[in-house]
C-alpha cells in the first residue's frame, strides 16, 4: 500500500514540473540579457517573409526578399535581402549569411556572393539596419548605449537578431543543407557574426574577414563596460567550439589592426585557423588576394 501511494506521488510530482516547465517555457522571453552578454532563444519568428524572384543566370538564380524583424523602441524593422541560389547541382548545397561592414549594403557584397555562388553556396546577403533599403536608423554607440541603460533592447542586439533571422530563412530553403550553414562577416559584420555563431549551435561555422574583438575584460564595474562588453566578440569566443572559426587578415589593413586580429583568434578554442594577406593591393575588407584563403576557410569551415 505504502508504494503504491509512493509511486502516485511521484506521478503527481513528475506531472506538476511537467505542467511548470510548459508554463514557464510559454512565458519565456526571447531575448535576454544577463549581465554583460545577452542571448536569443532559439524559436524565433518570422513575420511577413516574401520573396521576389529578380534574375536568372546560367549558374544561380537571384532573388529579393524582405521580412519584418525585431522592434526598436516599439517599431517594426524591415529588413530587405538578396538571396543567391546555385543550379545545376544535384542534391542540397551548404549555405552562407554573408554581412557587409558598417555601412555596407547588399549590393556591394554581390561581389562576394557570385564568388560564393561559384563554390556552390547558396548565399543571403541583407542591409543593415539603417542602411540602403532596411528601415530604421543607424544608432551611435552613445544613443545605443542610452537604451542599455533604459534596460531597452540596444541596436546592437538586434543587428545580431536579424543575423539570427537570416540564418533561419536560409536553411528553411528547400535546395539548402540546413545543417551546413555558416556566417561569414566582413569588419563589423564579422563582429556580429561572431556573436551570432555563439548564440546559436545550430551554425555550422563562422569566416570573419578584416575584423577582431574590442578584447575587453571581463571585471567591469560601471554600465557602461557591461555594455561595450555585451557586444564584444571576444566574450562570445567560447562558445562557437567545437565549431570552426577562420579569419582571414590582411598585413596592412589600416581600420583593424593585425595585433587585433591576432589576439582576437589566440582567444579563440579550437577547431581554429588564420589566414594572413600580405599583398600590398590589400587593405581593409576582401580582396582578390585572399582568394585561395576564401577557399582554403570554407573547406575548413565546412568539412569541420
Amino acid at each position: 500500500m505504502r508504494l503504491k501511494k509512493s509511486i502516485i506521488l511521484s506521478i503527481i510530482i513528475v506531472s506538476i514540473v511537467i505542467v511548470l516547465f510548459f508554463l514557464l517555457g510559454k512565458d519565456q522571453p526571447l531575448y535576454l540579457l544577463d549581465g554583460d552578454t545577452f542571448s536569443y532563444f532559439q524559436d524565433r519568428p518570422i513575420s511577413k517573409l516574401v520573396m521576389t524572384p529578380l534574375e536568372e543566370k546560367e549558374n544561380w538564380s537571384l532573388s529579393k526578399l524582405h521580412f519584418t524583424s525585431r522592434p526598436l523602441l516599439g517599431t517594426p524593422t524591415e529588413v530587405y535581402g538578396l538571396l543567391f541560389i546555385p543550379k545545376n547541382i544535384k542534391g542540397k548545397v551548404s549555405g552562407v549569411v554573408l554581412l557587409p561592414g558598417g555601412g555596407g549594403t547588399k549590393e556591394g557584397e554581390a561581389r562576394l556572393a557570385d564568388i560564393l555562388v561559384k563554390e556552390g553556396l547558396a548565399v543571403l546577403t541583407f542591409d543593415q539596419r539603417g542602411i540602403g533599403e532596411t528601415t530604421g536608423k543607424t544608432l551611435s554607440f552613445e544613443q545605443d548605449f542610452q537604451l542599455f541603460l533604459q534596460k531597452n533592447e540596444p541596436q546592437q542586439h538586434l543587428m545580431v537578431y536579424d543575423v539570427l533571422a537570416a540564418f533561419d530563412i536560409l536553411k528553411n530553403q528547400p535546395q539548402v543543407d540546413s545543417t551546413k550553414v555558416i556566417i561569414i562577416g566582413e569588419s563589423m559584420g564579422g563582429r556580429y557574426g561572431i556573436i551570432a555563431t555563439a548564440l546559436d549551435p545550430r551554425i555550422k561555422g563562422v569566416i570573419v574577414i578584416s575584423s577582431a574583438g574590442f578584447n575587453t575584460q571581463s571585471d567591469f564595474l560601471s554600465a557602461q563596460q557591461r555594455y561595450l562588453s555585451s557586444i564584444d566578440p571576444s566574450r562570445y569566443l567560447s562558445k562557437i567550439a567545437p565549431r570552426p572559426l577562420a579569419m582571414l587578415h590582411a598585413e596592412n589593413d589600416s581600420i583593424i589592426p593585425l595585433t587585433s586580429a591576432q589576439l582576437t583568434i589566440q582567444k579563440a578554442k579550437e577547431p581554429k585557423k588564420f589566414f594572413l594577406t600580405n599583398a600590398s593591393t590589400c587593405n581593409h575588407g576582401y580582396c582578390d588576394a585572399m582568394h585561395e584563403n576564401l577557399k582554403e576557410a570554407l573547406k575548413f569551415v565546412l568539412q569541420n
